[in-house]
């Protein structure tokens, strides 16, 4: 069934949701190791921490105390040995401190970890199988959450679904409304549009970027001060685009045994090179764009999308601007209701 009915039920625009998947989740007394665990075995980013109604049971029915991230993780880990620069290698002394602090913090519980149990106070954005609607869908992943008395943003990528009697029944993510959207029996003139076309990306001179020589630290800051989670890294003179840093990554590079070794860390050692999997051109179809949001491994699924032109004398990418899948969102919107406020756009 179509989801262009932004006020049908739940159900009705994602009736695939009744089939039978996995649904991952932990307790509170689960360790990160176990989470992390997880997160790396079944590919997924998001994971649901549920304080059951019965310990003892395998079944989700209970409280869903929050949603755990991949980008809540890392910032309590450390990087993988083989992200070190080697150019800037670590002392003894900070190794012997990385390897101790990695098997304390493993082995502690979640809500041991003072992040996540902060996290656990903050009212989580569900949805109900029987009475939510398809906008509300739209609506809880597009906008991010300033919770009350807090100075950050918590945006939500996957959304928990609770049935009858705190039963939690499963989850839908991003990935699954974008899968709803490329359907050619019904958006095809959207979908054969390209994203210029279409107006879905936000062009450069909209955007923060910084260059391969400026630093972490400088980073972390531009994306604690807003609600973006992807910055563009161009080459010193702006001219060409070589890469994009996340929240993910940056987070993982500034623990606070590392902060010193790498606050000044040029980002061209550890940004994500503009390469197929992670940049469209102003031209391809909207269809294309979608596909390259959700490639068949999950590990390799972007949030955003640089968005560049090759140019022909130098091989390099000219920078055109970025997409994320709020852009995708908020265009399908306006294709099905034209004239009518976006989440994201009120009038």
């Amino acid at each position: 069934m179509s989801i262009n009915n932004l006020g049908s039920l739940f159900n009705q625009g994602f009736p695939e949701f009744q089939e039978n998947r996995p649904l991952w989740w932990l307790q509170p007394t689960d360790t990160v190791d176990y989470l992390d665990a997880m997160m790396d075995e079944f590919k997924i980013r998001h994971v649901p921490i549920i304080e059951p109604i019965d310990p003892k049971s395998d079944e989700p029915r209970g409280e869903l105390k929050t949603i755990i991230s991949k980008t809540d993780l890392v910032k309590i880990l450390t990087p993988p040995n083989e992200l070190y620069p080697p150019e800037f290698p670590l002392t003894p002394q900070q190794k012997l401190q990385l390897r101790k602090f990695n098997q304390e913090i493993s082995a502690k519980c979640l809500n041991e970890i003072e992040d996540f149990a902060k996290l656990m106070t903050i009212p989580v954005k569900t949805l109900s199988l029987r009475n939510s609607r398809v906008g509300d869908v739209f609506e809880a992943l597009m906008n991010p959450v300033r919770p009350e008395g807090e100075n950050f943003t918590r945006r939500y990528r996957t959304l928990c679904v609770y049935g009858d009697n705190k039963l939690i029944v499963g989850t839908i993510s991003y990935t699954d409304v974008l899968r709803k959207i490329n359907d050619p029996t019904s958006h095809t003139q959207f979908l054969r549009a390209t994203i210029g076309q279409n107006s879905l990306f936000k062009k450069r001179e909209d955007l923060t970027v910084l260059t391969e020589d400026d630093n972490l630290l400088r980073a972390r800051r531009i994306l604690k001060e807003n609600s973006f989670t992807h910055i563009p890294i161009t080459t010193a003179d702006g001219r060409f685009v070589t890469g994009i840093v996340d929240d993910v990554i940056v987070n993982t590079f500034l623990h606070d045994i590392t902060l010193t070794q790498y606050s000044k860390l040029p980002l061209k050692y550890i940004m994500l090179p503009v390469n197929e999997r992670n940049s469209v051109s102003p031209g391809t179809v909207t269809s294309k764009v979608i596909e390259t949001f959700v490639p068949d491994n999950s590990k390799d699924r972007p949030t955003a999308l640089v968005v560049c032109t090759k140019d022909s004398d130098s091989g390099k990418f000219t920078f055109d601007g970025i997409i994320s899948y709020t852009d995708i969102f908020r265009g399908f919107l306006m294709f099905i209701n034209p004239g009518s406020p976006t989440p994201e756009n009120p009038k």
